[in-house]
């Protein structure tokens, strides 16, 4: 018989080799996406919320970890026009340049609505942003809670060999193939960019055309420095191939249009 998991908190400074040995394999296994992960949490940490303090909700049970949930503390004001800040425990990787699908890797949900259930004993309010749909009901279960606003984001899903096209109506296909022959004709090339060498010149050219898109219509745009530092960060710590990639379009030297993209 399964014994009930053990729930401890630990600073996520603290973190054994063990702990992040099992947060890389949750994420892998169980997991919704990058933004759960320790790399993106640490990159978060790092470059967008210094000041948040991050511990981990960790889920032990006899032999293995079996979920984790990283939580922060930060502040918020309580209006735009009440700079009254207020403290309170979320998600980590929510707030400044949030993620989405954020919240608890699990092995079953039992252990997951276990690690938001402790998350709740903390004292103070606390804000469940950019849940994971999976645990939109727990999360409320947990708290006594009322859902503010709900996000839907759109999915392609599909299982090897299948690409991303195969979800396109015929249509959408024809003008896709379309666009790339016209593309093609005028000396339109594609280049992809992984994590490692070049991604950093990759990076300031989606910068210096995201800056360029916004000046036309006299507004600054939303890539600043320390969004720069986040993704770069990102990058240097993700996993062998996985992490941002990005897309560029270039006439001869000169890029034209630039895709961020995130491979998990």
């Amino acid at each position: 018989m399964n014994r009930a998991p053990e729930y401890l908190w630990m600073p996520l400074e603290r973190a054994t080799e063990e702990v992040t040995m099992a947060w890389d394999r949750l994420v892998e296994q169980h997991g919704s996406g990058p933004f759960q992960s320790r790399q993106w949490i640490a990159s978060w940490h790092r470059n967008l919320a210094p000041s948040a303090s991050i511990e981990l909700v960790v889920a032990r049970q006899a032999d293995h970890i079996s979920g984790i949930l990283a939580l922060a503390t930060m502040t918020r004001n309580l209006h735009r026009r009440m700079p009254l800040p207020l403290p309170y425990l979320g998600l980590a990787g929510s707030g400044p340049g949030a993620g989405d699908h954020l919240g608890p890797v699990a092995e079953s949900d039992a252990v997951g609505r276990g690690l938001l259930e402790t998350a709740t004993q903390r004292r103070g309010a606390v804000m469940f942003e950019s849940l994971d749909p999976r645990w939109r009901a727990a999360a409320l279960a947990a708290t006594s809670g009322t859902v503010v606003r709900r996000t839907n984001c759109p999915r392609n899903e599909r299982l090897p060999p299948s690409s991303f096209t195969d979800a396109m109506t015929p249509r959408a296909r024809k003008n896709a193939r379309r666009r790339a022959r016209k593309l093609a004709a005028l000396g339109v090339e594609a280049r992809w960019t992984p994590p490692g060498p070049g991604f950093a010149d990759a990076l300031r050219d989606l910068r210096s055309l995201h800056e360029a898109r916004w000046r036309r219509d006299g507004q600054r745009g939303l890539f600043a420095d320390e969004r720069q530092r986040f993704l770069l960060d990102y990058a240097r710590a993700a996993r062998s191939e996985q992490g941002p990639w990005l897309l560029t379009l270039s006439v001869g030297h000169q890029p034209i249009a630039s895709l961020l993209g995130i491979v998990f």
